[in-house]
């Protein structure tokens, strides 16, 4: 059973050896987000964002959230890049993406948020 679950998770990962250079780069910059974020926070803030990432509407606000701060630290076409090879050029399994789709930002509202914030500059 152990087996089965971690075999099945490891078939939905994207090898890392099979992204594209910038698109690296948007994923790494996304997490590094994730790390500013939390060192930004006190441990009581950081229980509470770990609670609410239980919820599935929650963790789409926060994780679009991340995406926006990624973008907002000049690595919004790297995210781009990450977002769309996710999409559209990698072998993730149809469940993952539509999970991509409805957490993260897609990469059209990438490019809006590019749009707007270069607009801001």
């Amino acid at each position: 059973m152990l087996l089965e679950l971690i075999l099945k998770k490891i078939d939905s990962l994207i090898n890392l050896n099979n992204v594209p250079f910038n698109a690296k780069i948007g994923l790494f910059g996304h997490e590094f987000s994730h790390f500013i974020d939390y060192s930004n926070r006190n441990v009581f803030s950081i229980i509470k964002c770990l609670l609410f990432y239980s919820n599935q509407k929650q963790q789409e606000i926060y994780e679009k959230q991340i995406d926006t701060s990624t973008i907002y630290r000049n690595l919004g076409w790297q995210l781009y890049d990450w977002s769309y090879f996710v999409l559209n050029e990698s072998d993730a399994k149809r469940k993952y993406k539509e999970f991509k789709k409805d957490i993260y930002l897609e990469p059209e509202e990438i490019l809006d948020l590019i749009k707007k914030t270069s607009k801001n500059n």
